[in-house]
């Protein structure tokens, strides 16, 4: 019984040190899309771009530059 007691503890203390080599590889967190600005080639967060007949801008200006 003693041996059962310490083989369980020996490979509960092997799990909790190999788990974290066993989990997969997600995606981060915090991960955002970018696009490339089509007026300057700056590249922007999609979440901050200016979207505009398809095409991407960094700011308001190259919106601006891009309409012409």
């Amino acid at each position: 019984m003693k041996f059962f007691v310490i083989l369980l503890a020996l490979l509960a203390l092997a799990y909790l040190i190999l788990r974290p080599l066993l989990k997969t590889n997600k995606t981060p967190n915090g991960i955002e899309e970018m696009q490339e600005c089509a007026c300057c080639g700056v590249y922007v967060s999609v979440n901050e771009s200016f979207l505009s007949n398809g095409k991407y801008f960094c700011s308001k200006e190259c919106l601006q530059k891009g309409a012409r």
